[in-house]
């Protein structure tokens, strides 16, 4: 982390924030990790910090365990004395500990996880990296395992929460990171990354999505809210790897008629309405006129030889 002679205060709140995000910003206006609300944060000048490692790495020692020598006495004559160090900036110390947090996690040392993913709660309440380190650990890492917080979790708390900068980069990280254990929050998940980061959703839906999607034995997942949620993403940025995943499931997905055959009425007719037209309203408003014209082309020509069969 980057440590820099200046501090920044919410122009809401009046709390502090890390530099290094708050200058990301042309204009300096971010979202308060602390009042939560996007405001601009003000330059504020401090005193350098002597050793700012020490100050923010919550495993730095000390260089001695020696006691400091007394200081002589200032003559009359001296200079003022300097002013006292700044305190920490509570925004960074939350940034570095969410770092932190997901740095253990990924290492798979998630006791340390846990406990600074509590530090950032202590702070933050409703941080989604620390929320989601605390859920994961209790249902696939506690014994007994409990679950029912991480439902909890993508169904109920992460749909409420906005998420920026770090938080956000550090979710997605994670949960990249466990993508096989969360198969069945793939539509919470990518909902919630698309809905904060228009920039970067797509590029994350492209690259959390496609693996997913190929390994469902069914097409129970499929709703308009996924869809939905893909056609939002595809607004943005360009999907294709998603996209060909998306085609490739019409035609060997276990559910599909086209892989197990046309003999049952009700299954063709029932695939048709709940994936195939789904999948060619998805494809015709794909921005790039090329990808537009290779998928939505192959999905009319799938959805041409399922009409061909119910006729």
């Amino acid at each position: 982390m980057e440590f820099k002679e200046v501090i920044y205060e919410c122009g809401g709140c009046g709390s502090q924030h890390d530099p290094v995000e708050v200058e990301k910003s042309p204009d300096r206006v971010v979202k308060c990790p602390w009042c939560r609300k996007r405001t601009r944060f003000e330059p504020k000048p401090v005193t350098p910090i002597a050793n700012p490692a020490a100050a923010y790495d919550p495993f730095a020692m000390p260089t001695s365990s020696a006691p400091a020598a007394q200081a002589p006495a200032a003559p009359a004559h001296a200079a003022p004395a300097a002013p006292a160090m700044a305190a920490v900036i509570p925004g960074a110390k939350v940034a570095n500990e969410v770092r932190q947090a997901a740095r253990f996690f990924k290492e798979k040392q998630f006791d340390t996880a846990v406990q600074f993913a509590q530090q950032v709660l202590a702070s933050v309440l409703d941080h989604a990296t620390s929320l989601f380190i605390l859920a994961y650990v209790r249902a696939f890492v506690n014994n007994p395992r409990n679950r029912d917080a991480l439902e909890k979790f993508f169904k109920e708390t992460l749909p409420t929460i906005e998420m920026a900068g770090d938080e956000l980069e550090t979710f997605k990280d994670c949960v990249m990171f466990v993508r096989p254990n969360l198969i069945r929050y793939h539509a919470d998940i990518i909902a919630a990354v698309v809905k904060n980061d228009k920039k970067g959703g797509p590029e994350f839906v492209d690259t959390f999505s496609p693996a997913i999607i190929k390994s469902y034995t069914d097409i129970e997942w499929v709703s308009d809210e996924i869809f939905a949620t893909f056609k939002e993403a595809g607004k943005h940025g360009s999907m294709p790897k998603t996209w060909y995943a998306l085609y490739q499931c019409a035609l060997e997905n276990p559910d599909s008629p086209v892989k197990v055959g046309w003999d049952y009425e009700d299954t063709v007719k029932d695939f048709y309405d709940n994936y195939v037209l789904r999948l060619e309203d998805l494809f015709k408003d794909i921005q790039d006129e090329t990808l537009r014209m290779k998928f939505y082309g192959g999905a009319t020509k799938i959805k041409n030889v399922f009409i061909s069969k119910m006729n």
